[in-house]
């Protein structure tokens, strides 16, 4: 399977990569053509599915899903920055 079309124009170019999401298959499809083949790991953790091709069964790449942990990661790892923040501040006071 040959490489998606890059975009001709900055128009196209914003409608294409409107979204990380977007960005992220687009990338996957150049690195993996024919898709993930084999990898039925992906489809067990809800970041992939199946798609049939003739004989074959093929995964692909589904990254919407990683979007939600990213938030959640964002989420829980604030208060750790805040208080790494005030840290830095007490030891800096300290050090004068």
């Amino acid at each position: 399977m040959p490489r998606p079309a890059f975009p001709k124009t900055l128009r196209q170019f914003q409608s294409d990569f409107a979204t990380e999401v977007a960005c992220q298959k687009y990338l996957a499809s150049c690195r993996w053509p024919d898709g993930f083949t084999y990898l039925r790991v992906l489809q067990s953790v809800g970041i992939g599915h199946s798609v049939r091709a003739g004989r074959e069964s093929r995964f692909e790449f589904d990254p919407e899903p990683i979007e939600g942990i990213r938030e959640y990661l964002d989420f829980v790892s604030e208060p750790w920055d805040q208080a790494l923040f005030r840290l830095k501040s007490v030891v800096e006071d300290c050090a004068d």
